[in-house]
């Protein structure tokens, strides 16, 4: 058994070095693609270009993972009949696709500490440590594909942040965009810890979970915690946002200070 979970371990870093190093290329690549092709790039400030290219690659990144996901719970019936203990190919290509990307994302964290704060980079290395976990001992497996779903909302998230810079707080598309991330994140990460939480209590007196390494355990069960804390206080702030952007009063005009301000706020609010 442990020469076969370190078989696997070693194909998993493969795999993840590969897609840590793709998202790298594509970052440089759209560094200095962008600027020379696209004009609404270059009607972006200077300093949130970059910012820009990775939020790009975080929408790739959630858009593929979120899909992949949803075709695997829904689709792979051995998965949904063995929800503590199963691994396959494509579970494994999943988590690591996204744990090469959440290595990247991390990376570009610590090249510019200033601009990030600190619980993303927790936020990361939780999922990045139990990702792991479930891709090469083959546990937990359906709660982490249902985390990975999650992601659904991302690009919603990135999509305000995209308007938000190009001076489009004002337009329709702006709060249409919004009504859906608050819609979105609602089913995918708040409404999806019932069901998540209660695979784990109704499990606990099966075969399959006293099969399970207890270190597994307290890595994937407790990993959870930490993540649905962020998630609660993520939700928070974007229905305060949301519910001041789509029923806000139009005729009250704000003074220009706090416009930048709230502008400046966008950051606070960066996918995962």
């Amino acid at each position: 058994m442990d020469l076969t979970i370190q078989s696997k371990s070693i194909s998993n870093l493969t795999q993840i070095w590969i897609f840590f190093a793709a998202h790298f290329c594509l970052f440089q690549f759209l560094l200095n693609y962008l600027p020379r092709y696209s004009k609404v790039y270059q009607s972006i400030p200077l300093h949130q270009q970059a910012s820009t290219v990775i939020r790009i690659l975080s929408s790739f990144h959630a858009t593929i993972a979120t899909i992949l996901s949803l075709c695997l719970v829904y689709f792979d019936k051995d998965l949904n009949d063995n929800k503590l203990l199963y691994s396959s190919f494509a579970i494994s290509f999943t988590l690591n696709f996204s744990i090469g990307y959440l290595a990247f994302d991390m990376l570009i964290m610590l090249m510019h500490r200033a601009e990030f704060e600190w619980f993303f980079a927790v936020h990361h290395f939780v999922s990045i440590v139990a990702f792991y976990c479930c891709s090469t001992a083959g546990v937990f497996p359906y709660i982490a594909l249902c985390r990975l779903i999650s992601e659904g909302s991302t690009p919603f998230l990135n999509n305000r942040w995209f308007l938000l810079t190009i001076n489009q707080k004002d337009s329709k598309l702006y709060k249409i965009n919004g009504i859906f991330l608050i819609v979105v994140f609602t089913l995918v990460r708040i409404v999806q810890m019932i069901p998540n939480w209660l695979i784990f209590f109704e499990s606990m007196n099966t075969l399959e979970w006293s099969s399970i390494e207890m270190k597994y355990k307290i890595v994937c069960v407790g990993s959870c915690v930490p993540l649905d804390i962020l998630n609660l206080y993520w939700f928070s702030k974007i229905i305060k946002i949301v519910y001041k952007t789509v029923c806000g009063s139009k005729s009250k005009q704000k003074p220009v200070s706090k416009s930048i301000h709230e502008l400046k706020e966008t950051g606070d609010l960066k996918s995962d």
